[in-house]
């Protein structure tokens, strides 16, 4: 659809924009929970607000009891080690690796 030029300034002042379908991200098909398990050392990633200022990132997964994996993200922040820890889990039943997260309740995200 085609907006006017006033209307779209509007959108744009709230922060709105008009979402654009994308086609779905590929994932892996089957994941081997174990041997995703240990420590992960970042390489790079794109910018976001939670790892601002961070270098040395490391993600830490352990594989629980129930199936969930606990999740240990760490990274050093102005000389200080920060750390945050989650939660993740199948997001269904057919193996995939398609994972839900979740660091803060009652936020969850999607992990693939």
């Amino acid at each position: 659809f085609e907006l006017n030029r006033k209307a779209a300034k509007k959108i744009q002042i709230m922060g709105i924009t008009p979402s654009v379908e994308h086609p779905p991200l590929p994932y892996v098909q089957k994941l081997d929970l174990n041997r995703y398990m240990g420590k992960w050392y970042e390489i790079q990633s794109l910018p976001n607000k939670h790892q601002a200022g961070c270098k040395q990132t490391v993600a830490t997964y352990s594989l629980k009891s129930d199936n969930s994996v606990e999740v240990l993200n760490e990274c050093i922040k102005d000389g200080k080690k920060n750390e945050v820890k989650g939660k993740a889990w199948p997001a269904d039943d057919s193996g995939s690796g398609r994972l839900k997260v979740q660091f803060f309740a009652p936020f969850k995200g999607d992990y693939w």
